[in-house]
């Protein structure tokens, strides 16, 4: 069964067809759908007939909430002004410029409102692989559903960018390479941050003090901020790596480990974001992501050198 996402594109696609074709050949359908965005353009090729130019007509298509609209001749890509005109249910097209025998692109954008419209279309898993010592490796598969309903109404679509998110823990390799004495000191610091009465907040200040002359002892702030440096996008990037089908888009921060703290101390996860595309012609994709996390620790261990 095509579900609800897949059924509506289809519905919309020969709503439009059985309008255009009294006035145009149709030669062909594309349906572009650009994730990040969230917009979908549905692009159709025409060939207007010669007796709809001759009574110099105008074609409605009422196509719901479009954003915009525009045509252009094929040959030389050259666009046709003051011929569409958009508004809230729909466009309006004048036929009175059109030229017998030439062909035109329209392109009709629309937005995507359902945040669960892409995951309708396309199915995404992920798995992590064993860890080893040098690097985790996550498999990740996209694939198009409905493939061949949705061939049927049209000749091309491309579903371009797709998020594919993975969660690489990195706090329980932190815990193991911070040296204990530094967590201690920001566990002591968590406790007289912490609501506790007299006694206890004399035996927390007690205990901070004699951590302060400890190793670290007064640098806490110091090596946070050293810390932070490997959590920004552009430097964690340096530790993964997206193979095959999937490209690299972005390395986001997740939730402190300690979240009691006024001030970061590192996340319990990066948040790894790649991408990849999918169309008729490349219906599914694999990649994998690598988190090479032997040189991350390395970075970590340096900064308590």
């Amino acid at each position: 069964m095509v579900k609800k996402a897949a059924k509506a594109i289809v519905k919309r696609a020969k709503r439009a067809d059985s309008i255009v074709s009294e006035d145009f050949l149709i030669d062909g359908r594309e349906l572009v759908l650009e994730c990040p965005e969230s917009v979908q353009k549905y692009s159709l090729l025409l060939e207007p007939k010669a007796r709809s130019i001759e009574q110099g007509k105008t074609l409605r298509l009422e196509s719901g909430e479009v954003q915009r609209a525009s045509i252009k001749q094929l040959r030389g890509f050259a666009s046709i002004p003051n011929t569409i005109a958009v508004d809230s249910g729909g466009i309006t097209i004048d036929l009175s410029d059109l030229q017998s025998g030439e062909q035109y692109i329209v392109d009709i954008e629309y937005k995507i409102n359902d945040p669960r419209f892409i995951d309708s279309l396309v199915d995404r898993h992920k798995l992590r692989e064993t860890p080893s010592e040098l690097m985790n490796e996550y498999w990740m598969v996209a694939q198009m559903k409905h493939l061949e309903a949705l061939k049927e109404s049209f000749n091309r679509i491309d579903i371009r960018n797709i998020d594919f998110g993975v969660d690489v823990g990195i706090h329980q390799d932190i815990n193991l390479t911070v040296p204990s004495e530094f967590k201690q000191q920001i566990q002591s610091i968590i406790s007289l941050l912490g609501k506790s009465g007299r006694s206890e907040k004399f035996r927390d200040f007690k205990r901070f003090q004699y951590l302060q002359r400890r190793k670290y002892g007064g640098r806490e702030l110091e090596l946070l901020a050293e810390l932070q440096e490997l959590f920004l996008p552009l430097s964690f990037s340096r530790f993964v790596e997206v193979e095959k089908q999937f490209y690299l888009h972005a390395c986001e921060r997740g939730t402190d480990f300690y979240d009691r703290l006024p001030i970061p101390t590192w996340p319990k996860y990066m948040r790894v974001v790649s991408r990849t595309s999918l169309n008729f012609e490349q219906p599914a994709a694999d990649g994998i992501l690598r988190y090479k996390k032997k040189d991350f620790l390395r970075e970590v261990e340096s900064k308590f050198a």
